[in-house]
């Protein structure tokens, strides 16, 4: 038998089985099928029922019957999720990454509700989108832009809960130890730290169970989460004190890849990368860009053996600021940031998901990476090549920063080619101007009307190796200005600029674009005597020497900047590499060799 425990009431439990047709009862909970594939889902409220499968049976208890002659193949639950609370923001996260909530419901169902507490919400769901081309040119794409397990199969998510799996008997296995979102406070961490020895002590969950590890057996990465590792041995052992890194006051941590559904629910080649996702902020009322932000922070492997180029990172919007049908839509690009903000001085008419007279804006930045391009993802009433069906070339596409047709952006109007108003001039970008000068190119401007709003802001990384590790992070700002009785919603956005300049210049002059705190354990602390990176001359002007004696036949050398983007790679063949990078500006880069499945990090200085 094998179990696992719902978190929560209210799961759906998904249920793979081959050659049955038509519904299927559970007593009084009904088991409806949505595809050819025996693919069946069961509804039930039992609050903590443990499901189990053996054989061709299928039970749960509580005893509510059993399913026989099923040929049971696969039985998954659905994912899990919890909130991000810390500060003035309460967002819901789940543990395929999106910030979404499983209940989609408007009165119920906020993912990103600000103030905390208040009711009212400005993004209904946000996603991330990874897609890269190989060598042949082919697209390979991760990232939907809404999940409806109710709805066929090209409607479904492409990311699942957990690490890369080598078969399905590993993902099934796992599913216990890895569908879950590992919730910890900076307060827990501490105390555990000097209470850990104390017989009275009782471990927090997230800190015992904590996903340092992956399951060799399955063929999982055996280094996932960042830990302590204070005897060296590269094990985590809660119980000798070592403890979970985290950034932040709290944080949540969870664990999603893009290979277990590979080309089956969207039709799409994947990537093959496996994610770590980190949400975190600070409790700091005095500092209000700080207590009205949350981080984001994806660590993006490569775990395929395909050299990608052409690598973006994105995020698909759904921005709803209260009453999501009188909104507007921007971006700056000095700031790296994307955001939404009320068309309507008044946000809705009343109800409790308005702002009324004191409409928000709502801006997510870009920290790792400059924002590349932003651009608005329409509905189905709107022009074809606005709107998206979510083809591999289609969601590359908006990555790029182009229409569905490849079209450019071009200035003015609504940015399509041919439109009334738009110029000959091409960009990347919708909607960057200032919304306080109607000369500048944004929707005031050229007289839109408010509506419902989605984007996708994109990032570009470039080349991605096999077993590189790359990180790309976002802050999701909040700002309200209360301070008068008309035209909130536009001091409500300078206020945000003002909020987002605080927040980047925090994330630099605290050295968060460093991540060597959040990199797993082995990869970061692994520093064999025999095996040191030697850099020489440090600091150097042109020409750099690599000494590094390669120990397998998959060995690469990696420089970053201090932004996190890949500024040279070379495959590691001989003992010594000479290299020219006087073509790099002056300052720091991080220095990486990844040879096999062991990592090395240095820094060298250029000037």
């Amino acid at each position: 038998l094998s179990f696992y425990r719902l978190p929560s009431s209210d799961y759906k439990v998904s249920i793979y089985t081959e050659n049955q047709q038509g519904d299927v009862f559970f007593n009084d909970s009904r088991l409806v099928r949505y595809s050819n594939e025996g693919r069946y889902y069961l509804y039930t409220g039992a609050s903590g029922s443990l499901i189990c499968a053996s054989g061709d049976s299928v039970f749960v208890s509580p005893m509510i019957g059993n399913l026989k002659n099923c040929n049971y193949k696969e039985m998954i639950a659905h994912t899990n999720y919890d909130y991000i609370d810390i500060n003035n923001i309460r967002s819901i996260f789940s543990s395929d990454g999106a910030m979404r909530h499983y209940q989609w419901n408007v009165d119920t169902g906020f993912c990103f509700e600000a103030p905390r507490g208040s009711g009212k919400h400005t993004i209904f769901t946000n996603k991330l989108r990874v897609g890269a081309k190989d060598q042949q040119n082919n697209i390979h794409i991760a990232g939907s832009k809404y999940l409806f397990y109710e709805l066929s199969d090209s409607r479904m998510n492409d990311f699942a809960t957990g690490p890369i799996s080598s078969s399905p008997e590993g993902y099934f296995a796992s599913q216990e130890k890895m569908n879950h979102i590992w919730k910890l406070t900076k307060s827990q961490i501490e105390y555990h730290k000097a209470n850990y020895s104390s017989p009275y002590y009782q471990m927090p969950w997230a800190i015992e169970n904590w996903p340092a590890h992956g399951d060799g057996e399955y063929g999982q990465r055996s280094h996932l989460a960042p830990f302590k590792d204070f005897n060296s041995n590269t094990v985590y052992e809660p119980h000798l004190g070592e403890y979970p890194i985290i950034r932040g006051d709290k944080a949540l941590v969870f664990i999603f890849n893009d290979s277990r559904f590979s080309g089956v629910t969207l039709n799409r080649l994947p990537l093959n990368i496996e994610v770590l996702g980190m949400v975190y902020g600070y409790d700091n009322p005095s500092d209000q860009a700080l207590h009205n932000t949350i981080f984001l922070n994806y660590q993006i492997v490569n775990a395929s053996e395909i050299a990608y180029d052409s690598l973006y990172f994105g995020h698909f919007n759904d921005f709803e600021i209260g009453y999501g049908y009188d909104d507007f839509i921007g971006c700056d690009t000095l700031l790296n940031m994307v955001y939404a903000y009320n068309g309507t001085p008044t946000d809705g008419t009343s109800g409790v998901i308005s702002y009324n007279e004191y409409p928000p804006a709502q801006g997510i930045v870009f920290l790792s990476h400059p924002l590349h391009a932003f651009r608005k993802i329409g509905f189905a009433s709107d022009d074809p090549a606005m709107n998206e069906n979510e083809s591999a070339q289609q969601a590359f596409l908006s990555l790029q920063g182009r229409w569905n047709d490849n079209q450019p952006i071009f200035v003015g109007g609504n940015g399509y080619p041919g439109q009334p108003g738009v110029s000959e001039t091409q960009t990347r970008y919708l909607y960057p101007g200032d919304v306080n000068d109607n000369e500048q190119w944004q929707e005031f401007s050229v007289s839109n009307e408010p509506g419902d709003r989605r984007g996708i802001g994109s990032a570009y990384h470039g080349h991605f190796e096999p077993n590189e590790r790359v990180c790309f992070e976002v802050a999701f700002v909040f700002a309200q200005f209360t301070g008068s009785s008309t035209n909130n919603n536009i001091s409500s956005v300078n206020l945000l600029k003002e909020h987002a300049q605080d927040i980047r210049d925090y994330y630099l002059e605290n050295n968060l674009n460093d991540y060597s705190d959040i990199i797993p354990t082995s990869i970061i602390e692994h520093k064999p005597s025999a095996r040191m990176i030697a850099c020489y001359p440090n600091p150097f002007k042109d020409m750099l020497t690599l000494a590094f004696v390669p120990q397998s036949n998959n060995c690469s050398f990696f420089v970053y900047n201090i932004l996190g983007k890949t500024v040279y790679s070379e495959r590691i063949n001989e003992n010594n590499l000479v290299l020219n990078l006087n073509y790099l500006p002056v300052g720091t880069y991080i220095i990486k060799v990844i040879d096999g499945d062991e990592a090395y990090h240095g820094k060298i200085i250029k000037y």
